[in-house]
């Protein structure tokens, strides 16, 4: 979808980026890596207040 012209930087409903969600669900290196590329938005926080990074330490 980057590739054809889908922003990195959608958000949904709560505010979520696709950068988030795919970290959230544990996506592929690759897919994290497109979206970083893209220049994907870092650092949104979640309704709890959590970020990226704090499910990337939580997956780990």
């Amino acid at each position: 979808l980057l590739d054809l012209g889908s922003s990195a930087n959608y958000r949904d409903e709560k505010g979520i980026t696709p950068l988030y969600m795919a970290v959230f669900h544990v996506a592929s290196a690759r897919c994290v890596e497109m979206l970083l590329f893209d220049h994907s938005i870092v650092g949104i926080v979640d309704e709890y207040g959590w970020t990226e990074l704090h499910h990337v330490r939580m997956n780990e």
